[in-house]
């Protein structure tokens, strides 16, 4: 295959909070019905989408070896020395394939017939949090405090993402997805908040009651406010694997600080009780998405997961950019890799490689303390107390003085 060669276009489909689909979740871009509308399976077929001429499209750039351009976030991963969701995906199908027909993957074979292995989806935005990378796309926690930030957020517009259910418009959408169950391996689900969506169960029904959940592997991203024990006891073992992963982008006050309204002891003794339900098809681990509030006190959360025994996965963000630590300045780079180098951890490596190989254009430091501080007044949060030596290292108080008096009112 060629150097640039992605498989998920060939077995993958990704619907996000609205219905719209891509290739995948980090895919810029979405697929296009036309030139100037994309695809929604709230109204659209998914077996159109799957067949569309878009999507044939971008399968045959990955195919004549195009580094396509709304793959950034894999490309800046790989630069680093991280294994992107391309290369892991990869890795995935091989495996999947050789347990599948007890061979390698004939891949001449394969390209000429796509099929879809691989469910992304996206049942909602309904969740319970307003975390600060986060946005009201993903969050419905979120759409009452973006209309302070945000002048254009009017109410109307605002209505579509009150509750996004697409999937309770479009009959349709059930009836395919189900016709493609026998031949799906891996459904990923998140949100929104996964365990808060009332169309879960649906879906995990109709796997169990036909079988075909002996054959599926569930993977859950959840932000671990709740323990649902409805779905532990009654259903997880019913499927091949299950892999719930938690979204923990810190500890204590730092986690309360950027998870927001989460209360740090409630979700800790909310993993612990996953944990007591250790099944021998269910594994546990930890998501974090590394961004600027976070990679400072990286050393903290490492030494707590590794505490619970738990694996985890660092995951890098790359929008919004402000949060991005490509944004940070020399100095600080400087400063957080000797202070994290200490740790001797690969994973960790990855993440430093990562921050020093890239930078944002077109934004700086200066906006990142305007979100922040905005945030702080309307939630009353102080960054500067809960990060007190990180605050000090990027100059909050010189980049606060040039934004203050944009900020909103108390």
């Amino acid at each position: 295959m060629k150097k640039n060669f992605c498989i998920l276009p060939w077995t993958h489909l990704n619907f996000d909070v609205s219905g719209q689909t891509r290739p995948c979740c980090i895919y810029q871009g979405r697929i296009m019905k036309d030139k100037t509308y994309p695809f929604n399976v709230e109204e659209d077929n998914v077996s159109d989408v799957w067949n569309s001429e878009d999507l044939k499209n971008i399968r045959k750039r990955f195919l004549s070896g195009e580094k396509l351009k709304e793959c950034t976030q894999c490309w800046k991963e790989e630069q680093g020395g991280m294994d992107s969701k391309r290369i892991r995906e990869l890795h995935r199908f091989e495996k999947l394939y050789k347990e599948k027909f007890n061979k390698d993957v004939d891949w001449e074979e394969f390209i000429s017939n796509p099929k879809l292995y691989y469910l992304d989806i996206k049942l909602g935005n309904n969740c319970n949090l307003k975390c600060r990378i986060c946005s009201p796309w993903s969050s419905s926690k979120w759409i009452k405090e973006q209309k302070v930030y945000d002048e254009h957020w009017n109410m109307e517009w605002s209505q579509g993402y009150k509750y996004n259910d697409w999937a309770d418009i479009n009959d349709e959408f059930w009836k395919e997805i189900f016709d493609v169950i026998p031949d799906v391996h891996y459904i990923d689900l998140s949100g929104g908040e996964p365990f808060l969506n009332k169309k879960l169960y649906k879906l995990l029904d109709y796997c169990v009651e036909t079988g075909h959940s002996k054959h599926i592997t569930l993977h859950f991203n959840t932000n671990g406010t709740i323990f649902p024990s409805k779905f532990i006891k009654e259903y997880s073992s019913e499927f091949q694997w299950v892999d719930i992963m938690f979204s923990i982008d810190g500890i204590e006050d730092k986690f309360e600080y950027q998870r927001f309204p989460a209360k740090w002891d409630e979700v800790n003794d909310n993993i612990d009780s996953f944990i007591k339900y250790q099944k021998e098809n269910v594994s546990y681990g930890v998501c974090s998405t590394m961004n600027i509030l976070n990679l400072y006190h990286l050393d903290e959360f490492v030494e707590w997961v590794e505490s619970k025994g738990l694996n985890y996965y660092l995951n890098m963000l790359e929008h919004p950019n402000y949060y991005n630590i490509g944004l940070l300045d020399d100095r600080a780079k400087r400063v957080i890799t000797e202070k994290l180098s200490k740790l001797k951890n690969n994973e960790v490596q990855k993440v430093l490689n990562y921050m020093n190989n890239n930078s944002v254009d077109n934004i700086t430091m200066a906006e990142f303390v305007e979100q922040t501080a905005n945030k702080d007044i309307y939630r009353k949060n102080d960054f500067k107390k809960v990060y007190k030596e990180f605050s000090e290292l990027i100059r909050y108080d010189y980049y606060y003085e040039m934004k203050k008096d944009l900020l909103i009112k108390k």
